[in-house]
């Protein structure tokens, strides 16, 4: 049995075989057209991909780091603290529930805006 090692570029390129293959024609075609068009041009990250890239990286971050961090200081210096209550975590858990639909908000509202990116004008 000969075994043949493949690079990746046959790999999608079979994998993309079997797309279209399978039905989904269409959608597979124009995304394998644009590989090979940014393949072929050796550049695949432009202007716009680094810049969703950041804004996906800043957002990780962000649900990392903010509820947590809110869940901790609410529970002990807001709920224990100033309220007095013994046992905070309901209420904690309430902001870091609200903090994480902020997040997820802004990044919906983030993702609308670089939709409109502008577009380049055509130079004839």
């Amino acid at each position: 049995m000969r075994t043949e090692r493949k690079d990746s570029f046959e790999l999608v390129e079979e994998h993309f075989n079997f797309l279209r293959w399978s039905g989904n024609g269409k959608f597979v075609n124009r995304l394998y057209s644009k590989m090979i068009q940014s393949a072929s041009q050796g550049d695949t990250l432009g202007p716009r991909e680094k810049s969703v890239l950041w804004t996906l990286l800043k957002f990780t971050l962000a649900m990392i780091i903010l509820p947590i961090s809110c869940f901790f200081l609410s529970k002990k210096m807001v709920f224990e603290d100033v309220l007095g209550y013994e046992n905070g975590s309901i209420g904690a858990a309430t902001i870091t529930v609200i903090v994480v639909h902020v997040i997820i908000g802004l990044y919906i509202w983030v993702a609308i805006q670089e939709e409109q990116w502008p577009k380049p004008l055509k130079k004839d």
